[in-house]
Parts: structure tokens; C-alpha cells; sequence
């Protein structure tokens, strides 16, 4: 993988899923299991740290991401982008939810992204939301 389409960035757990994948193709399965095990235990110290933090009032702020926009560095007004995610869901149904996309849109972008690419990672989130399956994507 030399880069995403449209200079967009990956995100780790991209990275990771590919590991495990080129691992169980190359007949690897007892790393692969191991790798699996190990994303796992990584993931469940994570949000015990994080329910630890913020059990004790200690949850860091979140960072705050810039986007460019007309040439300008900004925050990212992530109110606003909540709201056209929200629209884009209305009147879909009752199985769809913004918040996951919302969440995985935000998962995907970095300080400095230009505003264009936050709106294709919007897209992009709901298509890989859609793809798991429309019934657990919640």
C-alpha cells in the first residue's frame, strides 16, 4: 500500500487489520492468532485506563484538530460537522445511527486535514459502517 486514494491517511487500525490479514495469508496463523490476541488485551487496557481517568476526573480534554479551509487554518467545528452527518441520516430509518459515523469520521483525520477530505472521510466511515453489515452498524 503506497497511500490512500486522494492523499487521504490511514488509520492504525487499518494498518493493523491489513497485518493480520497478510499474516493468515501467508499461512502465519499461529502469529496472526498471537496478533489478534495481543490487539485485543491492548484495546481492553485502553479502555480501562480510560474508564480509570475518567472515574477520577482525570480525562485529558481532547485534542482539537485543524482543518485548512479557503486557505485558512481553523478548528474543526465538530458541532457542525455532528449536524450535516445527522441530516445525511435523517429519514433513513431507525437502524441508522450518525453517532458511529460521526465517531470513525473523526477516528480518520488529522491535525492540518483540509476540509474536503473531512467530508470524504465522512463518506467513507458510513461506507465501511455499511459494508460490516446495516444491521450492526449502530
Amino acid at each position: 500500500m503506497r497511500g490512500k486514494r486522494g492523499g487521504g491517511t490511514f488509520h492504525i487500525e487499518d494498518i493493523q487489520d491489513a497485518v493480520e490479514l497478510a499474516l493468515m495469508r501467508s499461512g502465519e496463523h499461529e502469529v496472526a492468532r498471537a496478533y489478534v490476541l495481543y490487539r485485543e488485551k491492548r484495546a481492553q487496557q485502553r479502555a480501562g485506563e480510560r474508564a480509570a481517568a475518567a472515574a477520577a476526573g482525570t480525562v485529558q480534554p481532547e485534542a482539537v484538530i485543524h482543518v485548512i479551509e479557503a486557505g485558512s487554518r481553523q478548528p474543526l467545528d465538530t458541532a457542525g460537522l455532528r449536524q450535516v452527518i445527522e441530516a445525511a441520516c435523517e429519514n433513513l430509518g431507525g437502524e441508522v445511527s450518525a453517532e458511529p459515523v460521526f465517531v470513525e469520521t473523526l477516528k480518520n483525520l488529522y491535525d492540518g486535514v483540509p476540509m474536503e477530505e473531512v467530508y470524504k472521510s465522512a463518506i467513507l466511515s458510513a461506507r465501511a459502517l455499511i459494508e460490516k453489515s446495516p444491521r450492526t452498524a449502530r
